[in-house]
């Protein structure tokens, strides 16, 4: 008797898309107006400081003229109105990259901006609501932990507007090229999607740019620090090329953003009280920014996401940070050539990775040499 080996070619793979949805026409004709995908890279550029793009300068009034214009109000009035208005009409200072990265990066900060545009919840707001007794958590705890892990800020959004649509299987290799996609499609020759819209809770993490920069320098890269948060972004942008898919700059910030997601994943679970596979996430490493986000499960919406932000943020980032590093199979995890990142330390169920547990590397978080968190 003659005993075959299975083989990957009879494993039939689900192909799905998660993306940001807009939650409204309404409100993705405010994105527009208010100077559309690259008024929200620039407002990603400038930290996210303003509470949304309409508040960056010059977008405000660029809203207000397209809306008067919309009305039918004829060129010659609006300009009068808006000399009235004592808005600046000051373009917004446009992102310098390539213009395939500026693409990417705009469509990555249009899609960030969308899933505020509903609700968002800052650490400034709630010191600024908090009482005096906790107050100083949100003043100095808080940031020292941000600070730490190298995080310029984090966000909760309590409404996230999620489209999960499957739209097909594979058969076969993972490998590119070597399966074939077997698309949903009706008997008239229609393609479908099945989509599964839902609102749920989020954290919005973007890296501090200015600590991803000097830690590229640190792993080999001409990348140019100035410790200025949007000159170093646009540094890291330009670095990528003009093809960031060939780019080891790009490879390495991929690699970096996604490792830093998986570890939040996996450490947020328990602070949040969810179950590590009700989390899941999105990446945009062009916006060095990553979503965690509560698997919807119908209407309901647990809220653990939102007491961890609340109470034990700094908790939470302190574990990622000082947890343990290691991986109990090493060293055979540790010097696997396509990443320090096994089942045991790093990776997550397929449903909740978008990479299928691949551009992973615990190295890039913790090596002494030129990991991301502080050597110890």
């Amino acid at each position: 008797m003659e005993f075959g080996v299975h083989r990957s070619a009879a494993v039939y793979t689900p192909r799905s898309i998660v993306i940001v949805n807009p939650p409204s026409k309404q409100q993705m004709r405010e994105l527009v107006q208010a100077g559309g995908a690259q008024a929200a890279l620039t407002w990603l550029a400038d930290g996210m400081k303003a509470d949304w793009i309409d508040k960056v300068e010059g977008a405000k009034a660029a809203s207000l003229r397209r809306e008067l214009l919309d009305r039918g109000l004829d060129p010659a009035t609006v300009d009068q109105m808006m000399a009235s208005s004592n808005l600046s009409e000051s373009a917004t200072t446009r992102v310098d990259a390539a213009p395939s990265v500026i693409e990417e990066a705009q469509n990555e900060a249009a899609a960030i901006a969308l899933a505020m545009s509903k609700t968002r919840l800052t650490i400034e707001k709630m010191a600024t609501n908090a009482r005096k007794d906790v107050r100083e958590k949100y003043e100095e705890t808080y940031p020292k932990a941000l600070e730490v892990a190298g995080i310029d800020r984090i966000d909760l959004v309590e409404s996230f507007p999620v489209l999960t649509g499957q739209y097909g299987y594979t058969r076969g290799d993972q490998e590119p090229g070597r399966s074939r996609l077997r698309a949903f499609v009706e008997k008239d020759g229609t393609f479908v999607v099945y989509g599964d819209l839902a609102e749920t809770e989020a954290l919005v993490t973007r890296l501090d740019p200015t600590k991803v920069a000097r830690w590229l320098r640190v792993r080999g890269h001409a990348i140019g620090v100035t410790d200025d948060p949007r000159s170093d972004y646009e540094a890291i942008l330009r670095g990528f090329g003009s093809d960031p898919t060939a780019s080891p700059i790009f490879e390495d910030v991929l690699t970096l953003v996604h490792s830093f997601s998986h570890r939040m994943v996996r450490h947020a679970s328990f602070y949040a009280g969810i179950d590590r596979n009700a989390l899941s996430e999105l990446l945009f490493p062009y916006g060095l920014a990553f979503v965690t986000y509560a698997v919807p499960r119908g209407d309901f919406v647990l809220g653990g996401l939102q007491a961890l932000f609340e109470h034990d943020l700094h908790t939470l980032l302190d574990r990622i940070v000082f947890d343990e590093s290691r991986c109990p199979l090493d060293p055979g995890c540790s010097s696997n050539p396509n990443g320090a990142a096994c089942a045991v330390c790093l990776h997550l169920g397929e449903p909740s990775c978008r990479l299928f547990n691949t551009k992973l590397d615990r190295n890039v978080l913790f090596d002494r040499k030129g990991g991301y968190f502080p050597s110890r």
